[in-house]
């Protein structure tokens, strides 16, 4: 009966096809002569799906491991004219199980020149590649420069660094001459979330819908005076020179901007004191202020400027590697981000977030799973995104172009 139905199903889809033939295979198994026509004549052959527009895009790959490294062979094998790799790391052992890009005689090797290797010797027919090896967050004048010089038209993003450099890799794709649509993609376990997004005028962004906050807690400050987790609100107060301190040491905060910054916070949050007394409720202001300070420097209008994004923080990250991760949440994860970039490339409508978990069997790993579902999104927006400028109905255009800049408007245009 699958067999039936399978059968039918293909029928349908030739009928729908209106007459297009299906591209006959060399003979004998020989290598067709112009590779890069005839590689990807069945995906030619699919319906609603654009081949000459897929050849087209120059793709931005930020984090080559296990979701950024199946993001670059996926694109490669349907035929985009270009992937840039970036990632600092190496290639580990760890990392074979589930980084198909990477095999054994490049453990060591820096990824991005793994991932570049692998790409043209096993998966690029049509494809150009480039690997840049460098810290994305420090060197962000390196990755403005290749997004710009290489005419990106689209970012995958497979980085961990936090919700703030998510953040300016989406101002980043607003702020390009060129269309430039954003995918994030992130995998543990069996979990994988994949957010979506355009560019396109008042079209809402991953900071209306889904923004970051600072989490530096009353709780840093206490360890960081060796007192421990801060059970009540303490006597003295917090210097800005102490923040920064904890800035450095807990979240890799360190840059020209930040002493400005946490000053201004330190007064928004203690009516102009120049220090914060030392209580939960005003590291919680100290908090939101930070927060709107850093935000202000990652709008499209701004972004470009910047050299390094140290300014910005590094979110806490627990121990993955005892919750685990395998090829097929990595695979699944990477394939259905290249999937919602492909549809939305096409004008679909595509949610702007979908978490999935596959696990099929409840109550394992370490909280209980949910077991093969999928979770899609649609957040609401926020009135006048400094991002993305997203203008609700009734809201004044002038106030839009005020909160996210004139460059910030234009280019989300």
């Amino acid at each position: 009966a699958g067999r039936r139905r399978a059968a039918r199903n293909f029928q349908a889809l030739r009928i729908s096809a209106a007459g297009s033939a299906m591209a006959a295979a060399p003979p004998g198994g020989a290598v067709p002569a112009d590779l890069a026509t005839a590689a990807f004549s069945r995906q030619q052959n699919l319906v609603d799906f654009d081949d000459e527009l897929v050849r087209r895009q120059r793709c931005f790959v930020v984090g080559s491991g296990g979701v950024g490294s199946c993001i670059g062979m996926t694109l490669a094998r349907m035929g985009v004219a270009h992937v840039t790799f970036v990632d600092m790391d190496t290639v580990a052992t760890s990392n074979l199980n589930r980084q198909l890009l990477f095999t054994p005689d490049q453990v060591g090797m820096n990824k991005v020149d793994a991932c570049k290797q692998s790409l043209e010797r096993s998966h690029a027919f049509r494809t150009s590649a480039a690997a840049l090896h460098c810290n994305a967050v420090t060197r962000w004048a390196d990755i403005v420069a290749e997004a710009q010089e290489q005419h990106m038209t689209a970012i995958f993003n497979g980085c961990d660094h936090g919700g703030f450099f998510d953040i300016a890799l989406q101002a980043l794709a607003r702020a390009l001459d060129s269309p430039c649509l954003y995918t994030a993609a992130s995998t543990y376990a069996y979990t994988y979330q994949v957010d979506s997004y355009g560019t396109a005028a008042g079209e809402p962004c991953l900071l209306c819908t889904n923004p970051p906050a600072h989490s530096i807690s009353i709780d840093d400050f206490a360890a960081a005076s060796g007192a421990g987790r801060a059970s009540e609100d303490a006597a003295g107060a917090i210097t800005a020179e102490e923040a920064l301190a904890v800035l450095k040491r807990v979240y890799q905060s360190e840059h020209e901007l930040l002493p400005g910054m946490v000053r201004r916070s330190i007064a928004a949050a203690s009516d102009g004191a120049a220090t914060l007394p030392r209580t939960r409720g005003a590291v919680l202001r100290f908090r939101s202020a930070l927060t709107g300070e850093i935000l202000a420097e990652l709008t499209p209008a701004r972004v470009l400027a910047h050299t390094s994004l140290a300014f910005i923080p590094a979110d806490p990250k627990p121990d993955t590697s005892s919750v685990g991760s395998w090829a097929v949440v990595c695979c699944m994860g990477s394939m259905f981000a290249v999937n919602c970039w492909v549809q939305r490339l096409a004008g679909q409508d595509v949610p702007p977030m979908t978490i999935a978990n596959i696990n099929a069997q409840r109550g394992s790993v370490w909280r209980e799973q949910m077991g093969w579902d999928s979770f899609k999104f649609h957040p609401e927006p926020s009135d006048g995104c400094t991002l993305c400028g997203f203008k609700a109905p009734g809201m004044p255009a002038e106030e839009v172009a005020a909160m996210a800049g004139a460059g910030g408007a234009a280019a989300g245009g």
